[in-house]
Protein backbone atom coordinates (compact mmCIF):
# COMPACT_ATOMS: atom_id res chain seq x y z
CA UNK A 1 0.00 0.00 0.00
CA UNK A 2 1.28 3.60 -0.69
CA UNK A 3 0.70 5.58 1.44
CA UNK A 4 1.08 2.96 4.90
CA UNK A 5 -2.43 1.75 5.63
CA UNK A 6 -4.09 -0.59 8.27
CA UNK A 7 -6.08 -3.07 6.81
CA UNK A 8 -8.30 -5.20 8.74
CA UNK A 9 -9.71 -8.98 8.04
CA UNK A 10 -12.89 -10.36 9.18
CA UNK A 11 -14.91 -13.80 9.05
CA UNK A 12 -17.34 -12.46 6.45
CA UNK A 13 -20.37 -13.72 8.41
CA UNK A 14 -19.63 -12.82 11.30
CA UNK A 15 -19.17 -8.77 9.61
CA UNK A 16 -23.06 -9.38 7.99
CA UNK A 17 -24.44 -10.66 11.48
CA UNK A 18 -22.56 -7.51 13.35
CA UNK A 19 -24.22 -5.55 10.45
CA UNK A 20 -27.86 -7.36 10.19
CA UNK A 21 -27.77 -8.42 7.12
CA UNK A 22 -27.57 -12.08 5.12
CA UNK A 23 -25.42 -10.77 2.42
CA UNK A 24 -23.89 -8.13 0.84
CA UNK A 25 -26.58 -7.38 -2.12
CA UNK A 26 -29.14 -7.06 1.04
CA UNK A 27 -26.12 -4.94 3.00
CA UNK A 28 -26.35 -2.48 -0.18
CA UNK A 29 -30.02 -2.13 -0.22
CA UNK A 30 -30.02 -1.91 3.50
CA UNK A 31 -27.62 1.25 3.05
CA UNK A 32 -29.94 2.67 0.13
CA UNK A 33 -32.38 3.02 2.29
CA UNK A 34 -30.59 4.36 5.51
CA UNK A 35 -29.24 7.13 2.89
CA UNK A 36 -33.21 7.81 1.96
CA UNK A 37 -34.24 7.94 5.60
CA UNK A 38 -31.08 10.48 6.23
CA UNK A 39 -32.17 12.79 3.91
CA UNK A 40 -35.75 13.10 5.16
CA UNK A 41 -36.67 16.54 6.33
CA UNK A 42 -39.27 14.90 8.51
CA UNK A 43 -36.54 12.51 10.24
CA UNK A 44 -33.34 15.02 9.56
CA UNK A 45 -33.24 15.81 13.39
CA UNK A 46 -33.42 12.29 14.97
CA UNK A 47 -30.54 10.11 16.27
CA UNK A 48 -28.36 8.09 13.83
CA UNK A 49 -29.48 5.06 15.81
CA UNK A 50 -32.99 5.51 15.21
CA UNK A 51 -33.54 6.04 12.34
CA UNK A 52 -31.05 2.57 11.67
CA UNK A 53 -33.44 0.80 14.13
CA UNK A 54 -36.21 2.20 11.20
CA UNK A 55 -34.53 0.67 8.74
CA UNK A 56 -34.34 -2.43 10.19
CA UNK A 57 -38.27 -2.65 10.64
CA UNK A 58 -39.42 -1.33 7.36
CA UNK A 59 -40.36 -3.10 3.94
CA UNK A 60 -39.87 -1.78 0.63
CA UNK A 61 -43.07 -1.93 -1.99
CA UNK A 62 -43.24 -1.08 -5.35
CA UNK A 63 -46.44 0.67 -6.58
CA UNK A 64 -47.01 0.78 -10.50
CA UNK A 65 -47.73 4.47 -12.28
CA UNK A 66 -51.07 5.52 -10.98
CA UNK A 67 -51.80 3.13 -8.07
CA UNK A 68 -53.40 4.73 -5.35
CA UNK A 69 -51.22 4.65 -1.83
CA UNK A 70 -53.50 5.97 0.65
CA UNK A 71 -57.17 8.39 0.57
CA UNK A 72 -57.90 10.74 2.31
CA UNK A 73 -60.32 10.32 5.47
CA UNK A 74 -59.65 6.46 5.57
CA UNK A 75 -58.12 4.72 8.28
CA UNK A 76 -54.64 4.48 8.30
CA UNK A 77 -52.13 2.04 9.19
CA UNK A 78 -48.91 2.57 6.52
CA UNK A 79 -46.08 5.49 7.15
CA UNK A 80 -44.25 5.72 3.23
CA UNK A 81 -41.04 6.87 2.52
CA UNK A 82 -40.25 7.51 -1.21
CA UNK A 83 -36.58 5.20 -1.84
CA UNK A 84 -37.31 6.00 -5.87
CA UNK A 85 -40.19 7.95 -8.34
CA UNK A 86 -42.67 10.48 -7.59
CA UNK A 87 -45.61 10.25 -5.23
CA UNK A 88 -48.83 12.98 -6.20
CA UNK A 89 -51.85 14.16 -4.41
CA UNK A 90 -54.69 16.43 -5.46
CA UNK A 91 -54.71 20.34 -3.23
CA UNK A 92 -57.38 22.64 -3.97
CA UNK A 93 -55.16 25.93 -5.77
CA UNK A 94 -54.69 28.65 -4.05
CA UNK A 95 -55.83 32.45 -5.82
CA UNK A 96 -54.41 35.08 -5.36
CA UNK A 97 -57.41 37.06 -6.01
CA UNK A 98 -58.72 37.53 -2.20
CA UNK A 99 -62.10 37.97 -3.90
CA UNK A 100 -61.81 34.86 -5.73
CA UNK A 101 -63.23 31.39 -4.35
CA UNK A 102 -61.13 28.72 -5.98
CA UNK A 103 -62.37 25.13 -6.64
CA UNK A 104 -58.96 24.62 -9.41
CA UNK A 105 -57.25 21.69 -8.17
CA UNK A 106 -53.55 20.88 -8.18
CA UNK A 107 -51.14 18.02 -8.67
CA UNK A 108 -48.34 18.66 -6.24
CA UNK A 109 -45.68 15.81 -6.06
CA UNK A 110 -43.74 14.13 -3.11
CA UNK A 111 -40.06 13.13 -4.27
CA UNK A 112 -37.40 11.01 -2.92
CA UNK A 113 -36.85 10.74 0.97
CA UNK A 114 -39.93 12.45 1.45
CA UNK A 115 -42.49 10.75 4.08
CA UNK A 116 -46.54 10.18 3.59
CA UNK A 117 -49.44 9.60 6.11
CA UNK A 118 -47.02 11.25 8.97
CA UNK A 119 -50.11 12.43 10.04
CA UNK A 120 -51.10 9.45 11.77
CA UNK A 121 -48.82 9.77 14.57
CA UNK A 122 -51.42 12.45 16.19
CA UNK A 123 -54.88 10.90 14.13
CA UNK A 124 -55.81 7.58 12.62
CA UNK A 125 -56.82 9.01 9.32
CA UNK A 126 -54.73 9.86 6.11
CA UNK A 127 -55.04 13.31 5.48
CA UNK A 128 -54.81 13.36 1.85
CA UNK A 129 -55.16 10.98 -1.42
CA UNK A 130 -51.82 9.92 -2.64
CA UNK A 131 -51.13 8.29 -5.83
CA UNK A 132 -47.76 6.86 -7.85
CA UNK A 133 -47.69 9.26 -10.70
CA UNK A 134 -44.22 7.02 -11.66
CA UNK A 135 -43.61 3.72 -10.67
CA UNK A 136 -42.57 3.89 -7.01
CA UNK A 137 -40.53 1.99 -4.65
CA UNK A 138 -41.57 3.26 -1.20
CA UNK A 139 -40.46 2.26 2.11
CA UNK A 140 -43.10 1.09 4.60
CA UNK A 141 -43.82 0.96 8.28
CA UNK A 142 -46.74 0.28 10.81
CA UNK A 143 -47.42 3.66 12.17
CA UNK A 144 -47.57 1.96 15.59
CA UNK A 145 -44.59 -0.11 14.74
CA UNK A 146 -43.20 3.51 13.93
CA UNK A 147 -44.56 5.06 17.71
CA UNK A 148 -42.77 2.13 19.80
CA UNK A 149 -39.40 2.11 17.65
CA UNK A 150 -38.72 6.20 18.24
CA UNK A 151 -40.25 5.95 21.63
CA UNK A 152 -42.27 8.65 23.27
CA UNK A 153 -39.69 10.68 23.32
CA UNK A 154 -38.94 11.28 19.51
CA UNK A 155 -42.60 10.74 18.88
CA UNK A 156 -43.43 13.61 20.88
CA UNK A 157 -40.78 15.47 19.17
CA UNK A 158 -42.03 14.96 15.66
CA UNK A 159 -45.66 15.44 16.63
CA UNK A 160 -44.31 18.55 17.22
CA UNK A 161 -42.68 19.80 14.41
CA UNK A 162 -45.22 18.56 12.10
CA UNK A 163 -48.08 21.15 14.19
CA UNK A 164 -45.59 23.86 13.64
CA UNK A 165 -45.46 23.43 9.56
CA UNK A 166 -49.76 23.08 9.55
CA UNK A 167 -50.03 22.54 5.79
CA UNK A 168 -53.99 22.68 6.49
CA UNK A 169 -54.03 26.25 6.51
CA UNK A 170 -55.49 27.66 3.81
CA UNK A 171 -55.03 31.29 2.64
CA UNK A 172 -58.36 32.36 2.19
CA UNK A 173 -58.75 31.87 6.25
CA UNK A 174 -56.00 35.09 6.94
CA UNK A 175 -56.50 38.44 7.16
CA UNK A 176 -54.63 40.85 4.66
CA UNK A 177 -52.64 43.30 6.40
CA UNK A 178 -50.08 44.48 4.08
CA UNK A 179 -47.39 43.84 2.05
CA UNK A 180 -43.80 44.53 2.79
CA UNK A 181 -41.07 44.97 -0.35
Amino acid sequence: ANPDCLACECDTDKFLETLKAESFIELKELSRQLEILKKSSFLKRLPLEKIEDLVGKMMVQKYQINAQITKKKEKGQYIFFILSGIVGYETKKISTNSNEDSDITEIVEYKESECIGKNLLFEDRYSETTFAKTECELLIIDSNLFRITLGPTLTSYLKDSLTIIDKTIEINILNYLQVYI
